[in-house]
């Protein structure tokens, strides 16, 4: 239970926990799915349900059929993307260029599905995901925290206080927030999408398809490439730069920076495009802590000055960013300072 309103930002480093890849791995796997290459007409090299995206794309605006351009801009964020920090940087790079915005996107799409497909979150069709091998995550640390004091009679309060903004393209947090309190208080999936469908959960760049029990949604978790529509859930990711130009989106996120009094940071990376998009004038934030694993003593400095820049701007925060603590510390570290 959360007695203080209490926002969470998750980044990347947050799904490791549940062996999504991080780091070089997501760039690897895109830099594979791209690197288009052909013998004798026949593609030897990427992926082939890219390839054919690429093609239905044009067709759909009634263009030539000759995709050399997309294949070209393909091969460009494979060679690219290494001296890049992430997918995004490299296409904010290159604003304007609708092919590589267009191959990023369907990349990141099948990359990240094919990673949901590989943690520990995925279980098939009919079966339960096993919350044994969650047991040491953070995810399975703020459910704890989230259940504490609450009765199925009260499972509708679930979420009272708690907010989240995910800075991720993957659903792990949705898909294993249904599964756990679908196992815990012995409720209908429906039931269960009703409590997620009130609570605030918002990505700013968008999600590789909505899941099914979300309105609209048809992507399952871990959806193969080849069952899934990649032209049209690529059409769903948003960049930095059409994020930062969307006021009324903007505004959406915010809210829940302005209300918050306390903020956690985990598996974030501070960059300053994502601090950008959460500064808001009216923040009075009184408590933040934030994980920061593997980043340097004097670099913590500088995220510490800079959310509080962003999240207490009139001085009155305190902001605990922890180097030697990953995601699941926090939780161990702060458990009766989060629950007071």
């Amino acid at each position: 239970m959360f007695r203080q309103r209490t926002l969470f930002i998750i980044g990347a480093g947050a799904s490791c926990e549940v062996n999504l890849p991080a780091g070089k791995g997501p760039r690897k796997a895109i830099a594979s799915c791209l690197n288009m290459k052909f013998d004798r007409g026949q593609l030897i090299s990427g992926s082939p349900y890219i390839a054919d995206a690429l093609g239905q794309s044009l067709r759909r605006k009634g263009q030539s059929p000759n995709i050399n351009a997309h294949f070209h801009a393909a091969r460009s964020i494979s060679n690219g993307i290494y001296q890049a920090t992430s997918i995004d940087s490299y296409m904010d790079a290159h604003r304007g260029n609708e092919e590589i915005d267009l191959c990023g996107k369907l990349a990141i799409v099948q990359s990240i599905l094919e990673a949901e497909r590989s943690s520990t979150l995925f279980a098939n069709i009919g079966a339960a995901i096993s919350h044994e091998a969650l047991e040491d995550t953070w995810y399975a640390k703020l459910f704890q925290l989230l259940i504490e004091g609450r009765s199925k009679s009260e499972v509708s309060r679930l979420f009272e206080n708690v907010s989240f903004i995910v800075f991720n393209y993957d659903r792990c947090l949705e898909h294993f927030l249904l599964n756990a309190i679908q196992s815990y208080y012995h409720l209908h999936e429906q039931e269960a999408a009703s409590i997620l469908r009130d609570t605030f959960i918002y990505h700013p760049y968008g999600v590789v398809g909505k899941l099914p029990w979300q309105d609209g949604g048809t992507v399952r978790f871990g959806e193969a490439a080849q069952n899934t529509a990649l032209l049209d859930v690529a059409y769903q990711i948003k960049t930095f730069t059409q994020r930062i130009d969307d006021e009324v989106e903007l505004a959406k996120m915010r809210s829940p920076v302005t209300d918050a009094h306390t903020v956690v940071f985990l598996g974030f990376a501070f960059h300053s495009q994502n601090m950008e998009l959460l500064k808001s004038e009216k923040a009075n934030v009184r408590r933040i802590y934030a994980s920061a694993h593997d980043i340097s003593d004097s670099d913590v400095e500088v995220i510490q000055s800079h959310v509080l820049n962003v999240l207490s701007p009139r001085g009155y925060g305190k902001a605990e960013v922890r180097n030697q603590l990953k995601c699941t510390g926090i939780f161990r570290e702060y458990w009766r300072s989060l629950s007071n």
